[in-house]
């Protein structure tokens, strides 16, 4: 997979990112803070424009800011977020024991912690087919569960790219590594 070079123009600065070369189905997106990570991210899900607009068709985003609606179970966000995603609710079940969750899917979203809600919206997403595009995905799991998401997106058929800023976790899976810097 290849992403040409492209800018991100704010009114005070202006982000230049180089060509991208992806070779295997993990791309892992490092460098210091505030040097584009999530922007570049962005862009590639079509969400913010660049000159010139790059964006990666059959893409599901993941913010590092996890919201869930309030209200609901989390039996009925997951159904919703399936059916949108387009995979059965069955799919999601080994995530969601290996996650710990399975017993947590009749609790209201309000109750869960960042750490259960992110692991809730990682289950649906590990279950896709989509590309993945993950920003900062370890935030809020503990070790177990980051155990277990490092080997589940090691062996996913489907491309994901990870934005972090501690690729301490991914330096032993197979990935290509895309550092941006400040420069």
């Amino acid at each position: 997979m290849e992403i040409k070079s492209f800018q991100k123009i704010y009114p005070t600065t202006t982000l230049i990112f180089p060509n991208v070369s992806i070779k295997t189905p993990l791309g892992i997106v490092t460098g210091p803070n505030g040097c584009g990570k999530s922007t570049w991210l962005k862009a590639v899900a079509g969400l913010i424009q660049t000159v010139p607009n790059v964006r990666l068709s059959h893409t599901a985003f993941l913010d590092h800011h996890t919201h869930v609606p309030q209200g609901v179970s989390l039996a009925f966000f997951l159904e919703r977020l399936a059916t949108m995603l387009e995979i059965s609710m069955g799919s999601l079940e080994s995530h969601l024991k290996a996650f710990d969750l399975w017993s947590c899917l009749p609790k209201q979203t309000q109750s869960l912690s960042k750490g259960m809600r992110q692991k809730a919206l990682l289950s649906v997403l590990l279950a896709s087919h989509k590309i993945l595009l993950l920003d900062e995905p370890e935030d809020g799991l503990d070790v177990a569960s980051l155990d277990y998401f490092l080997e589940a997106v090691s062996t996913r058929q489907a491309r994901t790219i990870i934005a972090t800023h501690q690729p301490k976790p991914y330096r032993f899976l197979k990935a290509s590594w895309i550092e941006l810097s400040n420069a």
